[in-house]
């Protein structure tokens, strides 16, 4: 087993995943939701997020899958489109879930691959967050993040690296 350095705990996911759906229960409680998760770090996310607004007495939220990546190993690079949606967006309000937001190039491309759609409304909670990171500019107002990260490459909780760590139930630094 690698030696990891814990950057945030189960309790701190767990809690960080009530207030996102908190403030999505919030904004959308009488309306019918399409959570679209980004394969394949948020499918993590995704189970825990659907669960926790099932118990803020969200019932009406259908499911669905985009296979979208930047990553190669460590390094973010090109953006590669696997998968698209199966099911029409337009007139439905949809929520992007991410596992993290780092350069912010594969969401401002999802964005706007997704807008072109007319969805009713379209908004994005990622769980995690690398502000430093940021090199596109992204819509604040329809952003929700749970917790900020350094400027590290971290897995756990859905993050991997070459394919490892997904299943930690916290997220941390692989020490070399």
């Amino acid at each position: 087993m690698s030696n990891i350095q814990v950057l945030a705990t189960e309790r701190q996911i767990r809690q960080a995943v009530r207030r996102i759906a908190r403030e999505v229960s919030r904004r959308y409680q009488e309306e019918s939701i399409l959570l679209v998760g980004v394969l394949t770090g948020a499918f993590v996310f995704m189970a825990d997020l659907a669960r926790e607004l099932y118990r803020m007495g969200m019932t009406d939220v259908e499911i669905e899958f985009i296979d979208i990546s930047s990553y190669s190993g460590t390094e973010s690079g090109q953006i590669r489109f696997d998968r698209d949606l199966t099911v029409p967006i337009s007139g439905r309000h949809v929520v992007i879930v991410e596992d993290i937001i780092d350069t912010g190039a594969t969401l401002a491309f999802l964005l706007k691959l997704l807008e072109v759609r007319e969805p009713a409304s379209l908004i994005v909670v990622a769980l995690f967050n690398k502000v430093t990171r940021r090199v596109e500019t992204l819509p604040s107002e329809r952003i929700i993040t749970g917790i900020d990260l350094p400027n590290k490459f971290v897995v756990g909780y859905g993050l991997d690296r070459n394919g490892k760590f997904r299943h930690l139930p916290f997220v941390g630094i692989v020490a070399s």
